[in-house]
């Protein structure tokens, strides 16, 4: 088997080295011009080419690692909060975001699945943020949330989908504290 980052020859998701490697978080804050702060713990361009993998079986494989080293040792003081994905639904056999949602999970995390789900299913890869806001994924709220929320996604670009499920979440009264994801396109 070879690393899936760098090629060299392993038992394992990543090589030693590579495996050191992710371990360094590059933790990164970001704040929304809707007031909304992102945490990221790599940079996009770190890890672009592993993302690429996430519609497919080794994508499971490679997102459960990344989460296993950043989302797991996430841990934040406050009370009690749900951890909610954007789009959780399974695809290509398992859906990455519940992949990360299940890495979330602690003491004062719980991580909900099926929450808040786009009814538009418009692609945004490599789209501009003009074509984004033309396009509104019009998330719905699922379930009833009585808990402060966590955001939970694999990437940031423009910041136009945590926004828009942002917006649903306040107008249904729903405390977000803030979002995380794996990595950040901008920094």
């Amino acid at each position: 088997m070879l690393c899936y980052n760098c090629l060299k020859p392993t038992f394992k998701i990543f090589c030693s080295t590579c495996e050191k490697d992710f371990k360094q978080l590059e933790c990164k804050r970001r704040i929304l011009d809707d007031g909304l702060e992102v945490i990221s713990f790599y940079k996009y361009s770190k890890i672009k080419n592993l993302l690429s993998h996430k519609h497919y079986i080794s994508g499971y494989f490679i997102l459960n690692k990344l989460a296993s080293y950043s989302y797991k040792r996430f841990r934040f003081k406050n009370e009690l909060a749900y951890a909610i994905g954007l789009d959780d639904d399974i695809k290509e056999g398992y859906s990455h975001t519940a992949i990360l949602l299940k890495n979330m999970k602690a003491n004062n995390i719980i991580p909900c699945y099926n929450v808040i789900k786009a009814k538009n299913r418009v692609i945004y890869k490599g789209k501009s943020l003009a074509f984004r806001k033309k396009n509104k994924r019009n998330f719905e709220l699922l379930k009833n949330i009585d808990k402060p929320v966590i955001l939970v996604d694999d990437i940031i670009t423009t910041g136009e989908t945590l926004k828009q499920a942002h917006a649903v979440l306040k107008k249904a009264k729903i405390n977000v504290l803030f979002a995380v994801v794996l990595a950040d396109a901008k920094v």
